[in-house]
């Protein structure tokens, strides 16, 4: 599920140089950098009010849904508005994304792991021993 919002986060420099030479416009890349910044702290900060009232899942898929919509908007990438709005639209649902996924990964991992995330020597050893059953 994570990696629909991260193969457009991926791209993004490419993105914003891209709407920079459509727009011929150099100054649009630091307000793009602007809109979608700002729109992930508020986001970040939001979703803490939203995760009393919805489910996990139901954030999830709801603002992997939006990124789609920030997606799409950009076919409109010659209008600055748009472009913004989209930006903005991309990193608030970024920012409600991916803290939500990150308390899944807590919950779900067992508590020997917790803060060894990428600790490879637990996990090594972890994956070796279910690869020998």
């Amino acid at each position: 599920m994570t990696m629909i919002p991260l193969l457009f986060l991926g791209s993004f420099n490419l993105i914003v140089i891209n709407i920079s030479e459509i727009q011929d416009s150099s100054s649009i890349k630091g307000l793009i950098y602007t809109f979608e910044g700002i729109a992930f702290m508020i986001g970040s900060f939001v979703v803490k009010l939203i995760t009393k009232k919805w489910k996990t899942t139901v954030i999830l898929f709801f603002f992997a849904s939006m990124v789609a919509v920030a997606e799409f908007m950009l076919y409109f990438a010659d209008n600055i508005v748009i472009t913004l709005a989209a930006f903005a639209v991309l990193g608030f649902s970024l920012g409600c994304f991916f803290p939500t996924a990150m308390v899944i990964f807590q919950k779900q991992m067992p508590k020997a792991y917790h803060g060894r995330f990428f600790h490879s020597e637990i996990c090594w050893k972890e994956s070796c021993s279910k690869l020998s059953y």
